[in-house]
Formats: C-alpha cells, structure tokens, sequence
C-alpha cells in the first residue's frame, strides 16, 4: 500500500526531500541514518544508498529519492507506463520496462548490497517520490530483490592499464625480432597500420592474413584490457570482410617485456573460408 504525505510548502524548493521524507519516516517510526555505500564485489557493482531508516522493530529500510515535476496524480498515471520503444524487459519475464520497474531494481540492488553487510536483519525497500504537491512511498517488491536480476550485465569496461601500452610496429632490431617471431607461421610484413590498434598486417604465401598488435608490458603483473581485446577482435573482421581473397585471417598480440628480451605472440581470433 503506497503512503502518501501531502506537503503543499515543499514546492519552494527545487529539491524537495528536506520536507517530505522526514514527514513519511516520522509517520513510519524510522530513525533516519547516514547514506551507506554498499556492493556485490563478485558481481563487480556498487552503488550508494540514499538513505537508511530503521522502524520501531529494529528493521532495516533501504530509501531510495526520486524527485518530479510533476504533481502526484500525474505521476501515479505515468509511474507505470511502459515505454514506448521497448515495453518489456528482455531479462525479466513479464516485468514492464517503466519507470516504477527501473527504481524497484534499483533499491532492490541497495537491499542486497545492505544484506551483505548486516546478513542477520530484515531489510526492505522503499521508493520516496516527491511531487510537486507532496510525496508517495513505493514499497520495493520482493520478485526484484535477487541478485540474478544483476549478474546478466558483469562485464565492467576496463581502462587501459597503464603499465601496457600499445607502440606503432617498430624500428630496427625489434622489428627484427617480431619477423623472426613470426617466420615459422610463414607470414611476412604486408603494411604498418598506424591508425589501428593493430600495429601491422601480415600475409604467407597462402595468402592467410595475420593482424597483429605490439604490446609493451612494463609490469608483469599487467593485463591487456577486454576492451583493446575486443577492438583487436574487430579489427580483424573487419580485414575479413574487406580481404575478400583471404582464405584465412588471424588476430594476435605481440607481447613485449619490459626489458626488451623477449617478445611472446598470443592469439585471439580466427577466421576461415570454407
């Protein structure tokens, strides 16, 4: 059951929590605390809640503020309005793709990161929506607090390291030593790609494509990011696409040490014409 505060001076301010949410926790018996950052470290997500109440009983309420222009009889007629584009969610059977569904797995996140912490309280949600001429309170449903609802989207894009960089093809004795590297696949220097990531483009007498990258590692503990893996990836099909000739085309790395001893090749695509 949604709770309403009617709140008629909170509309001279911009932001109006400072009126309502102390109204609605009053009338709640919550004991409102400090915002709390909280994640899930598998899942590679965090967030900061926007409030902590406790209730007469001693549980938990994690509070989530929103704010609108509007006045509350017209949010409640476009609070669950699918959209337009994409009225349903594609991870979610069932579940419209509204506003009410984004700000119930939001808060639902909250909850699960505030389990985590205090594993032995009863924690809940709540959605605070001030309006124009008030508030309303959402309580969060229970079907969104799991936390597979979450783990579809783990892939956090990574900045480059910066202890791995990624050099033009180069001069003299290390160029060398990539073309020794590279003779037993069979495969000589066709051109330098500059502008890419793939440092160069090389061809065997088959008439396989290789696009490679120089990588300079300076730390041994330093990864190439998913990021500059997936844009070698993509370098690569695109050459397929365009090398209509080609009966096969291979992506690698050349990994460079940090002392200059020794270069290492590790493959990450591989197309064939059948």
């Amino acid at each position: 059951m949604d709770a309403v505060c009617h709140c008629p001076s909170a509309t001279v301010s911009r932001c109006r929590f400072a009126g309502c949410v102390p109204t609605i926790s009053k009338s709640r018996g919550w004991d409102n605390r400090v915002i709390q950052q909280v994640a899930l470290p598998h899942l590679k997500i965090k967030t900061t809640l926007d409030g902590i109440g406790v209730d007469r009983r001693g549980g938990v309420v994690v509070i989530e503020l929103k704010c609108t222009s509007f006045q509350l009889a017209q949010h409640s007629s476009r609070y669950r309005t699918p959209c337009r584009k994409k009225r349903m969610l594609s991870f979610i059977d069932g579940v419209p793709n509204s506003e009410e569904t984004a700000h119930q797995l939001q808060t639902a996140f909250g909850i699960l990161g505030l389990r985590r912490c205090l594993p032995r309280t009863a924690i809940r949600g709540v959605v605070v929506v001030c309006a124009s001429d008030g508030a309303v309170l959402h309580e969060v449903k229970p079907k969104f607090v799991q936390e597979r609802w979450f783990a579809f989207h783990t892939a956090v894009p990574q900045r480059p390291h910066r202890d791995v960089s990624f050099p033009p093809l180069p001069e003299g004795e290390n160029r060398t030593h990539i073309i020794s590297l590279l003779a037993p696949l069979g495969f000589t220097i066709l051109q330098p790609r500059l502008k890419s990531l793939g440092s160069v483009v090389l061809r065997n007498k088959e008439g396989d494509l290789l696009i490679a990258a120089i990588v300079h590692v300076k730390s041994p503990t330093a990864a190439v990011g998913k990021d500059r893996i997936a844009q070698l990836k993509k370098d690569a099909t695109t050459l397929w696409t365009r090398r209509r000739k080609a009966v096969a085309v291979y992506a690698y790395f050349i990994k460079h040490t940090a002392d200059g001893s020794a270069y290492a090749l590790e493959k990450v695509r591989h197309h064939r014409r059948k």
